[in-house]
This record gives C-alpha cells, sequence and structure tokens, in this order.
C-alpha cells in the first residue's frame, strides 16, 4: 500500500507541473481556461477561483486541462477561444506541458546534488576476460582495476555501467591500474555483444573489504590472507555461485554458508586480489581458526556535495547523459541484444516502492526519470496525447493553414484514447502476472 501511495503522490506531483505547464501558457496567449483537473472524473471535489474551475477527480492516473474552443466549435470571433489563436500559439499551448517536465528534472538534479551524501567507495576489478572482445583487444588482463573512464572516475561498479552504456558504439577512453603502473586505452563498447559478454566483454569483481592485519607473512600462501589483501567473493571449489563481500562482517557469514553448500571439507574459495594478482585461497582449516588472527576493515565512504552553482550547470549534463542512456537503450533493442519491456501503472508503482526502500535522494532521482519519460511520452505523435495533437497543428502549417474538421480530428483522438486504455489494461494484466 505504501507504494501505491508514494507512486501516486510523485504521479500526482509530475502531473501538477505538466497540467500547470498547459495552463500558464494558455493564459499567457489570452485563453479561456474553463477547469483545471487532477485525475479523471468523476470527480470528487471542486471549487471555482475567476473563470477556471479547479477540481480533483478520482482516477489519479492523469490530469487535463479544459480551454474554451478547445474542440474548435466555439465562436470564430471569440479572441480568448484556442481554436481561434494562431497555429504558433496553439503549439506553445500543446507543448508546455512535456516541456516543464522535460525541464523539472534539472531543478531536481540539482536539490540531489547539493544534499550531502555518504557515498560507499570500491576498486572495481577486472575478474574475466572474454576471447576476441574489446577488453581483449584493448589489452586489459584479469587483475587491472578501473580508476577512471571517459573522465569518471569510477568508485562503484554502478559509475562503470553508466559510462560503458554512454558510449556504446562509441570509443570510450579508460585508465587502469596494472601493478602500481596507470595505463591508458580505448575501447569501443559494443551495441550488439554476443549473448553473456556484455558490451566490453568482461567479468567484475568489486572489493570492498581488504585485509588491516594478518598474522601470516608468507606472500606465496594461497592458504591463509595476507596483509593489505582486498577480499572480493567466497565460493564453492569452482567459485561457482559465489556470494560477495560487501562488509567486514560478511567474511565470516560468507565463509559459514559456503562450507554448509559444499559437498566436502575444503571445497571453499576466496578470491583475492593481490598486489594486482587474482587469487583462490583454499581454506583447509575451520572458519574461526582461519579468521582467528586476521583484521577486516572496509572502504571508507565519500562525502559528495556540490555546490548550488555548480550542481545546477551539472545537472544539464545529467539530463543530456540520461538521453543518451535512453537513446543507446533503444538502438540495444532495435539490434536485438536487449528485449523491449515496459510496465504500466502497477509495475512503475512497484519499482517506485523499492526505490523507495533506498532513501530518499534515490526516490528524488526516481522521479526526475519519470518526469523525463512523461516528456517523451507525451511528445510522440500518438492520437489523445499533447503529441498527437501538435501532429494535427503541423499538418495545418505543412498544408498552408488548412485544418482538418474538427469533428474528424475529434474523432481520431477519441480512438486514440480508447486505444491507450486498453494498452495501459493489457500491461497492467502483464504487471499483475508478472507480481505474482
Amino acid at each position: 500500500m505504501s507504494s501505491v501511495l508514494i507512486f501516486i503522490a510523485i504521479l500526482g506531483f509530475l502531473v501538477t507541473a505538466h497540467e500547470l505547464g498547459h495552463f500558464a501558457v494558455a493564459k499567457l496567449r489570452g485563453v479561456r481556461v474553463l477547469e483545471f483537473g487532477l485525475g479523471y472524473p468523476p470527480k470528487i471535489f471542486g471549487f471555482k477561483y475567476g473563470e477556471t474551475t479547479y477540481t480533483l477527480n478520482l482516477l489519479p492516473l492523469g490530469g487535463f486541462v479544459r480551454m474554451h474552443g478547445e474542440d474548435g466549435t466555439s465562436d470564430s470571433s471569440d479572441p480568448h477561444s484556442f481554436t481561434n489563436k494562431g497555429p504558433f500559439s496553439r503549439l506553445a499551448i500543446l507543448a508546455a506541458g512535456a516541456t516543464v517536465n522535460a525541464i523539472l528534472p534539472i531543478f531536481l538534479f540539482t536539490f540531489v546534488a547539493i544534499l550531502p551524501q555518504e557515498v560507499p567507495s570500491s576498486d572495481v576489478i577486472i575478474a574475466k576476460v572474454e576471447q576476441n572482445s574489446p577488453a581483449q583487444i584493448a589489452g586489459l588482463l584479469p587483475g587491472d582495476v578501473i580508476r577512471v573512464v571517459d573522465e569518471t572516475r569510477i568508485m562503484r561498479v554502478a559509475d562503470l555501467q553508466k559510462s560503458i552504456y554512454l558510449k556504446l558504439g562509441a570509443n570510450s577512453e579508460w585508465k587502469i591500474e596494472r601493478r602500481g603502473r596507470i595505463l591508458e586505452v580505448d575501447i569501443n563498447p559494443r551495441i550488439d555483444p554476443p549473448i553473456g559478454q556484455g558490451a566490453v566483454g568482461i567479468g567484475i569483481a568489486e572489493g570492498k573489504v581488504w585485509v588491516k592485519s594478518s598474522a601470516s607473512t608468507d606472500a606465496s600462501s594461497r592458504n591463509s590472507f595476507l596483509a593489505d589483501d582486498l577480499i572480493l567473493s567466497v565460493g564453492g571449489l569452482n567459485h561457482d555461485n559465489p556470494i560477495q563481500i560487501s562488509e567486514p562482517n560478511g567474511v565470516e557469514d560468507a565463509l559459514a554458508a559456503a562450507a554448509k553448500n559444499t559437498i566436502k571439507d575444503g571445497e571453499i574459495s576466496v578470491l583475492v586480489w593481490r598486489k594486482g594478482d587474482l587469487i583462490y585461497l583454499s581454506p583447509v582449516e575451520p572458519v574461526q581458526k582461519f579468521l582467528s588472527k586476521v583484521e577486516f576493515s572496509s572502504f571508507p565512504t565519500q562525502n559528495l556535495s556540490e555546490p548550488l552553482h555548480l550542481a545546477f550547470w551539472n545537472s544539464f549534463g545529467r539530463l543530456f547523459e540520461i538521453l543518451i542512456l535512453l537513446k543507446n537503450e533503444f538502438a540495444r533493442v532495435v539490434s536485438g541484444s536487449a528485449s523491449f519491456d515496459i510496465a504500466g501503472p502497477i509495475g512503475i508503482a512497484q519499482i517506485t516502492g523499492e526505490v523507495a526502500n533506498d532513501g530518499f535522494i534515490t526516490l528524488i532521482t526516481w522521479t526526475a526519470l519519470l518526469s523525463i519519460n512523461l516528456a517523451i511520452i507525451n511528445l510522440l505523435p500518438i492520437p489523445a496525447l499533447d503529441g498527437g495533437r501538435i501532429l494535427f497543428v503541423l499538418i495545418e502549417l505543412v498544408s498552408g493553414g488548412r485544418r482538418i474538421a474538427p469533428d474528424k480530428e475529434k474523432l481520431v483522438h477519441f480512438i486514440g484514447f480508447t486505444v491507450l486504455l486498453m494498452v495501459i489494461i493489457l500491461v497492467s494484466i502483464q504487471d499483475i502476472r508478472r507480481l505474482i
């Protein structure tokens, strides 16, 4: 229930911003606004202020601004009628909602960036390099630590994933650390990689926990931890289904869990990064004894925040990055390397609940992403959406001012709205099946 309420609150915020865009530009262009509605009828309550009635309606999946003459049947001499305004005024009014949704993320990203955030850090290490992959062609090796990609410092796997997807099909500049040396390489992430390889062709291990001290000093030891070992994961003898290590206390828990899942004693492996090499340790002692003289520590968190002016400027770059990610994801769908999967209101509500569990800052970022998607969807040339109505105005401009008959345009939008409702229902049914 909390997920639904949070989703309705976010959707209400985005819809209000969208409709306020239509409302404000309509007023500026001298169009009489008859009703400003949140949600769709039946009406819960409303009040009139000036010439406009403001209503709150039962169905929360949208909103509307009803303008005088919007249906094309008003008095031709009425200067406050929507239909009597010039095409550019009507275009401005129709595009205003999506424009607000496109601009809103800039302020949301700015707000997020100025907030102090404790961000966990780690070393992102290459654990595997696929044959004939961009990574192998570039000369990357297991054990390399990825430090910088296209001037972005890599502190988490998420940083690397975003940097790779921003450069699908284009050249990417990497800085990696190999046994204390920083090397620069050029890599071209693939849009359509072989199944299971990923765009670059690497397997990744994330190091968050290291050995602060150990009684063992044998540099060649494969049965004990050494000081400065970076602990990556714990698994069976063949390191099947490894358990990732994200905190110091997780080492003992992971070893105990792996011991329960093994068939014979000693069939446990611990993947560590030791001075540039990946090494699989095979503990031969019981867990408690194996860990008795070892002290672990985790990577420090980074306190990140930006001054207001810098956060505002960088928010444009973040918005541009999201648009590139959307374009590249569409390219992956077209190439067949990614599936086309959409979520309806129920699916989005579920995702919103999961995002809310990650904290307020993540929820604000998710709201910005939803706003961008709402702007894009509304500008698509689909009847009943803003983009469909904009299309009719563009046809009018191209045809030299000849308008399509209002009754025909209303019929097209009615059919489009009906189809849109059917799509929402079908997608919602799929969301329910996925949840079940």
